[in-house]
């Protein structure tokens, strides 16, 4: 059970904090005040920031998508296996309606959602600027690529999600910026 949470940058909800969260609650209020949104934010944190279902909740909310994600190794423990999102595709103009009031000014390109409840869980979403990087073994021979942030370029973006709890999780997904 989640007893509290805290919201940062995330749709409609530049900083909304629960401090005293029961068994059960009631949320109420007028149209687009957050209702749905807050709803949203306890999903993401659930899901632990599935890119998959993150990709679902856009899907759901008819956001426009072009980059096709296929066989994505989400790695560090989160999948230990490839996974094919044959229907699902995020870009960077889909992922601008979960940032506060869809704005992506430097100091809100970073949405955080902290629960706490038996353990306290944390997730950061973030779009950076990344580059690829080669990867040597001890011999000097490349061995492949990953992809590391950066502020020296500008035309590679990518959503970092970061995630903390009972696990923690790492993922860097490639985003297309021209859709």
């Amino acid at each position: 059970m989640i007893n509290s949470i805290s919201i940062k940058n995330f749709k409609n909800l530049e900083n909304l904090k629960i401090p005293s969260l029961k068994r059960v609650n009631l949320i109420t209020g007028k149209n687009n005040t957050g209702k749905s949104s807050l709803l949203e934010a306890f999903s993401l944190i659930a899901f632990e920031g599935n890119p998959f279902f993150i990709a679902t909740l856009l899907d759901e909310r008819g956001e426009d998508y072009s980059k096709h994600i296929s066989d994505y190794d989400l790695g560090n423990g989160y999948m230990k296996e490839k996974v094919n999102y044959s229907a699902q595709n995020l870009n960077l103009k889909s992922l601008y309606s979960l940032f506060y009031k869809r704005n992506l000014s430097s100091d809100k390109k970073e949405i955080e959602i902290i629960s706490i409840g038996e353990n306290l869980s944390k997730l950061r979403l973030n779009l950076i600027n990344y580059e690829e990087k080669k990867v040597f073994d001890k011999e000097g021979s490349p061995i492949g690529q990953k992809k590391i942030a950066s502020k020296n370029t500008e035309n590679n973006f990518a959503l970092e999600i970061d995630f903390q709890g009972t696990e923690r999780h790492h993922n860097l997904i490639p985003l297309n910026e021209n859709h």
